[in-house]
């Protein structure tokens, strides 16, 4: 969910000769006739692109949040999920009486200064989650027109803590009648009736998001009782495994810088920019290496590097702690790189503080040796990187 803004790459290759032990010959069957050379400095083209949608579904960890970013414009997080029974066919006793309905969130980890007061609010679904569909982290779903919470000037907690939203009274109450009927005596019953809630956090000074985990015993809908049979207890619905749920992300770009570039024709910037959560991305374009075609790398690494490190548009938010490479396929799909199917835990992306003409800064490297080999050969899956 972190931000980078980027510095134009550099590509480091180094192409090397083998000593007489070594198995690599050249096409006489000798060795000794490999050269050595080191290519530091392949001067790469970079160009700002709005980023793809992705499967929001189902994920281990969802976000809850809004920011507001002179660089990147404004970026939202909300979130849609399913509820099953904890026990079927529960009985409240007679003449229950609802106490109250809280809808419970497991708070796993914050970014963010999180010192801007957000609106939350909660709707019910008025559609129900396919478990079949892969829905895209931008899917608009339909909703009741009544919310359940409304909860204004809401501060989050950077403290990882429970979230808790008390709901209407009025839901709270069509979900005690239901118990004692068909609707409580299955999860698929009660989903047929409660569909799911829709829960969103929006400030137009957004300066952070929470991570919640659904799927746990701490994230909760839980409905507070008494009876004839019971004092003052509570019954829970939980997320369960086998539960729908959808992170969705609003991205509005207007007036910020990454729009600029995004609109710029120019596909060889000084800068380009980076943003997670369907944001934006850099696609990275190669120079022509055929004088390297019979060539055998050794190593080949890219690297980039944050800008402006000491700007405080930069510094507002935390520095992303690992950034991704791909392969740009024809028909525009993503596919990773041999490099990182081979050894994914050194293919490398994550941040490393470096000094730059005595200014510190982040640098990102990744190794795409395999990945060069296969473009300077003419074999590679795709051209061009995001």
């Amino acid at each position: 969910m972190n931000k980078l803004f980027l510095l134009a790459s550099v590509l480091l290759i180094f192409a090397t000769s083998c000593n007489k032990d070594a198995e690599l010959i050249d096409d006489s069957g000798s060795n000794n006739g490999l050269p050595f050379q080191k290519i530091d400095s392949l001067k790469l083209k970079t160009s700002t692109v709005l980023d793809n949608t992705v499967d929001g579904t189902n994920l281990t960890n969802v976000l809850l949040g809004a920011t507001q970013d002179p660089r990147f414009g404004f970026t939202k997080a909300a979130f849609y999920t399913e509820f099953s029974l904890t026990q079927n066919a529960f009985s409240l006793g007679a003449n229950a009486v609802l106490d109250s309905i809280v809808l419970v969130l497991n708070q796993t980890d914050a970014y963010g200064s999180l010192n801007a007061l957000y609106d939350l609010n909660v709707y019910e679904l008025n559609q129900t989650l396919d478990p079949t569909e892969e829905y895209n982290n931008n899917t608009v779903l339909n909703l009741k027109s009544t919310t359940l919470a409304s909860v204004n000037n809401y501060k989050f907690n950077s403290e990882n803590t429970s979230i808790r939203i008390k709901l209407n009274d009025t839901f709270g109450n069509s979900l005690k009648n239901k118990f004692g009927t068909e609707t409580m005596e299955s999860s698929d019953n009660l989903k047929a009736f409660f569909k799911g809630v829709y829960v969103t956090a929006n400030a137009s000074n957004g300066d952070g998001f929470v991570t919640l985990g659904l799927k746990n015993d701490n994230t909760k809908l839980q409905m507070y009782f008494h009876s004839d049979t019971y004092s003052d207890t509570s019954f829970v619905f939980n997320v369960s495994t086998d539960d729908v749920t959808l992170n969705q992300y609003s991205n509005n770009t207007v007036g910020s810088e990454a729009a600029s570039a995004i609109s710029d024709s120019n596909k060889d910037e000084s800068f380009s920019y980076v943003s997670s959560m369907s944001g934006v991305k850099t696609l990275v374009s190669f120079p022509d290496m055929s004088f390297l075609n019979e060539a055998i790398i050794n190593k080949a690494e890219i690297s980039f590097y944050q800008a402006d490190y000491s700007n405080p548009l930069n510094t507002s938010f935390p520095e992303i702690e690992n950034m991704f490479l791909f392969v740009n396929l024809s028909d525009e799909s993503l596919a990773f790189l041999p490099d990182f199917s081979s050894n994914p835990s050194s293919f490398g992306g994550s941040k490393e503080l470096v000094a730059i003409n005595g200014q510190n800064t982040y640098k990102y490297t990744f190794n795409i040796t395999k990945y060069v080999q296969e473009l300077i050969k003419g074999t590679a899956d795709g051209e061009t990187l995001y």
